[in-house]
């Protein structure tokens, strides 16, 4: 598989990979009050890549029906107590970095034309229609970024 939400997600990890250029302090800062740092959303979607890669990625196949997705707050909170193994940003930007690349990699073995449900789910996914969710959620979560370092009169990454 090598399409456009591949193509997408390479440079999503990109510029997460950017945020390195910015001091520690700035990565640990809440956006918003109460809501996450830069570094907790890396954290956040780290946690979910690596869901994809064990979970859901080795499951694709013609006709199958992938697992439910958890609980998406239950599954957050885990990320956020997963993370702070990680000493520092930039560990933790490596580690999320090499799951990327695996899960892109893992990603593009599958073929193209395979389809597949989630859960108990009706509607029909191939590997480039599940990656594009994940590339929104990329997106969603840039944006934030984009207006806390905006926010911040930070120039964008």
């Amino acid at each position: 598989m090598d399409n456009m939400s591949m193509k997408k997600y390479e440079q999503n990890k990109n510029y997460f990979q950017s945020l390195l250029t910015l001091p520690e302090e700035r990565l640990t800062k809440e956006t918003e009050q109460s809501k996450w740092s830069i570094r907790e959303i890396i954290g956040h979607i780290y946690h979910w890549d690596k869901f994809l890669l064990d979970v859901m990625v080795p499951q694709m196949s013609e006709g199958a029906s992938l697992p439910e997705f958890p609980d998406h707050d239950a599954y957050n909170e885990k990320a956020m107590l997963h993370i702070v193994e990680f000493s520092t940003t930039k560990e933790l930007i490596a580690e999320f970095t090499l799951t990327r690349e695996l899960l892109l990699q893992n990603l593009s073995e599958i073929p193209v034309d395979t389809s597949f449900t989630i859960g108990k789910g009706k509607r029909i996914f191939t590997p480039e229609k599940f990656l594009e969710m994940f590339v929104e959620h990329d997106d969603h979560h840039i944006k934030q970024i984009e207006a806390f370092l905006k926010q911040q009169n930070i120039e964008s990454c």
